[in-house]
């Protein structure tokens, strides 16, 4: 068994597919437009992908998981690793650059700051705001 979270968001203006979350987050990493909603479902994706590590599923989840799938990836290489979790905003940027080593964005370079931004939510849910 697996647990889903499946989410599209477009951007009006450029087509870019991505997840308009938190406060702050809402551009497109593409083109800059602003969402007009943001959907507060990092909480979801985090206990999905928690879920999913835990059962060992991988790669079986659906292109619509995209974002269910790289949190999976972050925590499941915070445990591999054996990275800790430090609670500072300078250890914190510092290791979601370390994470962000392990994808690799081909022509999307202009993704990165978006993919930053929502590893530090992952990590901030997963670790810093649950009591585990």
């Amino acid at each position: 068994m697996t647990i889903h979270v499946t989410y599209s968001h477009r951007c009006p203006s450029c087509s870019e597919e991505y997840l308009p979350f938190g406060e702050g987050q809402r551009p497109c990493p593409k083109c800059g437009t602003l969402a007009a909603q943001v959907d507060p479902l990092i909480p979801d994706i985090v206990r999905a992908a928690t879920y999913n590590v835990r059962q060992g599923v991988f790669g079986i989840l659906s292109l619509g998981d995209w974002y269910v799938k790289k949190a999976m990836h972050v925590i499941w290489t915070i445990a591999k690793e054996g990275l800790n979790v430090p609670k500072d905003d300078a250890g914190l940027d510092h290791l979601c650059d370390e994470l962000l080593k392990f994808f690799d964005f081909g022509d999307c370079q202009y993704r990165i700051p978006h993919m930053k931004a929502f590893i530090r939510a992952v990590i901030t849910e997963a670790y810093l705001k649950r009591k585990r």
